[in-house]
């Protein structure tokens, strides 16, 4: 029976006609009914707190309210500053098992959120039925929680045969600038890393995600007045519309790739002037790396372009880029395969439900953990529905479900780990 502490069944225990130690159900019942509550609770205590991505001192607290908890679990916490952009403290956790050499697990969740930043107004978790609704209240909160969960099923029932870490983003919903270089060798280090970002609608977790990059792309003319046919003036905004409407023909649907232009910036704000800068913001997503960089050779031969000119002197505009987010994509190898049938087969087993594994249009931070020796899943968080949205909400019971599934999993990768089978994935850390 998973997770019923030794304390629990001594106290309660019966004997059978055969001398077998059996439970009361209702005994049973009442455990797990206690053990629902808790998440219950420490989930609309986070939701309640205003953790939105630029809102530091909401994101600190959450951050400062889940370490307490990783230290009542024998974790040393560190809190690194963001040197780059401003931002709540990233939040590094690590739990030695004793063991000489012992693999390295790392899981990953985030405190911060989309919900609006409004420090004056106070953010409600309601209930109704069984789901929990609140801004944040699935991604990524009820992936702390569940998080938490594990940790305590894990760690209480066997000591465990691996090194842990865990690793907390104060800023993963806007690319979590500043500590991507981290997550890159922290993965490095780790043979498996799990993400907490919320599961698919129907329980699958994620073994693909694409990746991404953000292009800032700067268009210099020469300005003036859109009424008087001087010499010397080309339309910057004119640029680069021709740009964006080649960049367009880039849309693949079907290889997922795809180029979004999510906004265009200019100095101009009346209908009689040249625009002499113009800056747009691109979103480029991608599902391997060589997609990654045909879009990039094609985008360089479209910035190279000139279309547009001063009739009098040929002058044209000059068009320049920067690459502001480079998210690599995650995917799947052949060893991962392995441990996710394990993981699928434990949840199967408790729940005597299927679920699958699936690929993600969206990045996350998992996707800076992978390499191409060590094994990436995602999606262990909750299960629920309306993601950045003021009503978002969480199935309670998935958040049990699936701490309970992965403690199971982590018997049997314990098992398999320790008797060498498949010599286990990656690299013990030097």
């Amino acid at each position: 029976m998973i997770g019923v502490p030794l304390c629990l069944k001594l106290r309660n225990e019966q004997s059978n006609r055969f001398g077998e130690v059996i439970m009361p159900i209702q005994v049973v019942r009442n455990f797990w009914n206690k053990r629902n509550r808790e998440p219950q609770a420490l989930l609309n205590r986070l939701v309640e707190i205003n953790s939105q991505s630029s809102y530091v001192r909401g994101v600190n607290k959450i951050q400062y309210l889940f370490a307490s908890q990783l230290k009542h679990l024998g974790f040393q916490c560190l809190f690194l500053n963001n040197s780059v952009s401003k931002s709540g403290r990233l939040l590094f956790a690590r739990r030695h098992c004793g063991v000489k050499n012992a693999p390295l697990i790392t899981l990953v969740c985030h405190s911060d959120t989309v919900n609006t930043n409004d420090q004056r107004r106070r953010i409600i978790c309601e209930t109704k039925g069984s789901r929990l609704i609140g801004p944040g209240v699935l991604d990524d909160k009820s992936g702390m929680v569940t998080l938490l969960e594990f940790l305590k099923l894990y760690i209480t029932e066997d000591p465990p045969q691996f090194d842990l870490a865990v690793v907390s983003s104060p800023n993963e919903e806007i690319g979590s600038p500043g500590f991507t270089e981290i997550f890159h060798n922290v993965g490095r280090r780790s043979f498996l890393v799990i993400g907490f970002e919320p599961g698919t609608s129907s329980g699958h977790v994620i073994s693909r995600r694409n990746g991404n990059r953000w292009y800032k792309i700067l268009i210099k003319g020469k300005g003036g007045h859109a009424g008087r046919f001087e010499p010397g003036k080309v339309n910057a905004l004119h640029e680069l519309s021709c740009k964006i409407s080649r960049l367009h023909e880039l849309n693949d649907f079907k290889r997922q790739m795809s180029i979004n232009l999510s906004r265009v910036e200019t100095e101009s704000r009346s209908y009689n002037t040249i625009s002499d800068v113009a800056t747009a913001y691109i979103d480029v997503r991608f599902s391997n790396l060589a997609d990654r960089a045909y879009i990039h050779d094609r985008l360089m031969e479209v910035l190279n372009s000139q279309n547009v000119f001063c009739p009098a002197t040929q002058m044209a505009c000059d068009a320049t880029y920067e690459i502001e987010d480079d998210c690599p994509p995650l995917a799947q190898n052949q060893k991962a395969t392995v441990y996710l049938d394990m993981f699928r087969e434990s949840y199967r087993d408790l729940w005597k439900e299927d679920i699958h594994e699936v690929a993600s249009e969206g990045a996350s931070d998992l996707n800076y953990f992978s390499h191409q020796d060590n094994v990436v899943f995602d999606g262990l968080g909750g299960v629920g529905g309306r993601m950045h949205c003021v009503d978002e909400w969480v199935e309670v019971d998935s958040i049990s479900k699936r701490a309970r599934a992965l403690g199971a999993f982590f018997k049997e990768l314990q098992f398999f780990v320790h008797r060498g089978g498949e010599q286990y994935v990656g690299k013990r850390e030097s």
